[in-house]
């Protein structure tokens, strides 16, 4: 998402506010000032206008697992089991994979 959006979607901002806060260099994102709207920003932005923080982010996590044979490298599959299966996370049904490294 644009930042320009994610900051006019508030409920105290409109469009002309956020290009204002954007222009007056009042917005960091991830801890360097922003005066672009369109940059992109996610939900692992940390995300500040002045001292007020608007949005934390969320902190990324990355696992290397081995694949042992008879696991695919899927997020889910109807006959198989998955490398999703091999983690005991609570939130496993957010993550992505990145690829196999081989």
């Amino acid at each position: 998402m644009r930042l320009d959006r994610f900051l006019s979607n508030l409920p105290q901002l409109n469009r002309q506010a956020a290009r204002q806060l954007l222009a007056s260099g009042r917005v960091r994102v991830d801890g360097a000032v922003v005066c672009d709207g369109l940059c992109e920003v996610s939900q692992f932005s940390r995300i500040e206008v002045d001292s007020e923080l608007l949005q934390a982010g969320k902190a990324a996590r990355y696992f290397m697992l081995h694949k042992p044979i008879g696991v695919v490298s899927a997020t889910e599959h109807e006959q198989h089991r998955t490398v999703l299966d091999l983690l005991e996370e609570p939130d496993k049904a957010d993550l992505h994979l990145a690829g196999r490294l081989d």
